[in-house]
């Protein structure tokens, strides 16, 4: 039997990968556990993970576990004060809710600039209850850490914060969460600068970033590659 092997040319070949890119690209779903201790992954004062580092058209989809909160966008230099984003409205969540709370969702469109969020609710914010985006772990102001800390600075009467409205504002209601949430897409986050911690943290984005494929690579890259390699093999 003999066989035949057809060989395409490489304007076809980049033609069919050019199709299929689009389906390579799928948006990841990041799970916050909102009146979650990440460190222990019970139900206490804080967000699980307190920190992520997701790229434009993921999604980060805050869970509510029992208690009161009310998730807000802020800013790095006030802490605990509405930055004019972001805000789930105040929930009452009842007692021995550790899962299917509430879930809002918040569309990331610029992975660009660090994010800030806390929970304004009673003083969870003043206890340390934030939650940061692609923030810069080295920086001495743009950090999750140094908004934690100023945060937690605001218990001691060292600082000043703002009441939050109650309304819904601006956040998007979900019903359920997203069935491409993965733990191995979150990062967590850390309350010190130590060089060990910023260390794991930098390990962790790196191996979630990995995890995405093709996705970091753009479509002229991927093209140009895969045409280099028919051309090899020609």
């Amino acid at each position: 039997m003999r066989t035949t092997c057809v060989v395409l040319p490489a304007a076809a070949v980049a033609f069919q990968i050019v199709a299929v890119l689009p389906s390579l690209a799928t948006a990841f779903s990041y799970e916050v556990g909102v009146g979650k201790d990440e460190t222990t992954g019970y139900p206490g004062i804080g967000f699980d993970p307190s920190r992520s580092v997701p790229v434009n058209g993921d999604s980060i989809v805050f869970t509510m576990l029992q208690g009161s909160h009310q998730v807000i966008e802020g800013t790095s230099s006030t802490p605990c004060a509405p930055g004019g984003g972001f805000d789930t409205g105040l929930q009452s969540v009842p007692n021995g809710t550790v899962e299917g709370g509430p879930t809002f969702t918040f569309q990331v469109t610029d992975s660009s600039k660090p994010t800030f969020f806390y929970d304004a609710a009673g003083d969870n914010c003043q206890k340390g209850a934030v939650f940061c985006l692609n923030t810069d772990e080295t920086s001495t102001t743009e950090s999750c850490h140094a908004y934690k800390a100023a945060a937690l600075a605001l218990a001691s009467g060292s600082g000043t914060t703002t009441t939050p409205s109650t309304t819904s504002g601006t956040a998007i209601w979900s019903t359920s969460i997203p069935s491409n949430s993965s733990a191995s897409h979150l990062i967590g986050g850390t309350s010190t600068t130590s060089t060990s911690s910023l260390a794991s943290e930098t390990s962790k984005s790196a191996a979630a970033r990995a995890s995405r494929g093709l996705r970091g690579w753009s479509t002229k890259s991927v093209v140009a590659l895969l045409v280099g390699l028919v051309g090899i093999g020609m």
